[in-house]
């Protein structure tokens, strides 16, 4: 079963009761161009991914991922099915 992309970044207990859109900030590899986005709960982390495509024109979609960076501070790898 996929996991939500929300499910992979933290935990239920940060969560409101009705909180449903969450805004992302998204920093490409140069760490000089953040792209923002919303995001709904439900959705996987092929949104994210498919947001950055559209938005830098990227054709060559095979050579990028996502990662994120947990509460110790440490890279994780999200791998997208």
């Amino acid at each position: 079963m996929a996991k939500t992309l929300l499910s992979r970044f933290g935990s239920k207990k940060d969560l409101t009761a009705n909180q449903t859109e969450f805004q992302c900030a998204i920093r490409l590899l140069d760490d000089e161009e953040v792209l923002q986005t919303n995001f709904q709960k439900e959705q996987k982390g092929q949104f994210l991914l498919d947001f950055v495509f559209k938005t830098l024109n990227l054709l060559e979609k095979d050579y990028f991922g996502l990662r994120f960076v947990d509460g110790n501070n440490l890279r994780v790898r999200v791998l997208i099915d």
